[in-house]
């Protein structure tokens, strides 16, 4: 009886050890697959392109309604509602409208587009310029990092 509980222990140590040693090879694996990013590599999160994209999305639909209504077979005089009736034949203008949500019917159209163009423009300059800060902040910090551990080299980078 004693022996069978021995040998029993014995294989469960054993396949115990297995698996941590398929463990400790899946894991190397796992690793060598991860790439890491370069130092001096900053990207924006996610909601921050997101935001970016979806306005920079509005501002390209604000330019074709533009262009739309700036060709000469097109009547862009009045408010939104009239300018959808008078150009009922145009499904993509009439699409690029309604894409829109934020258009007032009872407004001018042109003098809303403007509006909301220099307005999406203006966002999208501002979270460019705070991107940008947090990128030369970075650039500063790690750059003062190598300055203090090993001046000679950041000496020879810099010159």
């Amino acid at each position: 009886m004693k022996s069978l509980q021995k040998s029993k222990s014995l294989k469960t140590c054993s396949s115990t050890s297995k698996s941590t040693t398929d463990d400790q090879q899946q894991i190397e694996e796992l690793t060598q697959t991860v790439r890491s990013l370069p130092p001096n590599y900053h990207y924006s999160p996610r909601p921050e392109k997101n935001k970016r994209n979806l306005r920079s999305k509005k501002l390209h639909r604000i330019k074709q309604i533009q262009n739309h209504l700036s060709s000469p077979y097109v009547n862009a005089q009045g408010t939104t509602e009239e300018v959808l009736q008078q150009n009922s034949a145009n499904p993509a203008l009439m699409k690029a409208i309604q894409d829109i949500k934020h258009i007032v019917p009872d407004q001018p159209l042109k003098k809303q587009l403007d509006d909301m163009y220099t307005k999406t423009r203006q966002a999208i300059t501002s979270t460019d310029a705070l991107n940008n800060k947090k990128d030369n902040n970075i650039a500063r910090k790690k750059q003062q990092q190598l300055v203090n551990k090993t001046p000679k080299k950041a000496h020879k980078e810099n010159f």
